[in-house]
């Protein structure tokens, strides 16, 4: 009966052991994707940085055209009034 009970004890251990072998290949796997994983965001996060650098410098170009539209406009709309004033008056 002891040989029965020391030989189900390493089988047992067998078991063990293999089930653990395994998770260890699985451990390794998922870092290894984990690993790949975060080099593509590292990677898609500086195309995205770039992106948003070349938005903010074609917005940029925008607002100047805009200003200069709204000044050009704010001024013609001035030279207008004063020439409206100096007719009416005359």
């Amino acid at each position: 009966m002891n040989k029965n009970s020391s030989s189900d004890i390493r089988d047992e251990v067998n078991s063990i052991i293999e089930k653990l072998e395994r998770i260890d290949e699985r451990l390794k796997s998922l870092e290894e994707l984990n690993l790949s994983s975060n080099s593509e965001k590292h990677t898609s996060s500086s195309s995205t940085k770039r992106t948003k650098k070349l938005s903010k410098a074609s917005s940029g170009t925008a607002t100047k055209q805009k200003n200069g539209n709204y000044n050009y406009l704010k001024k013609t709309i001035s030279d207008a009034k004063r020439r409206y004033n100096r007719e009416r008056g005359a």
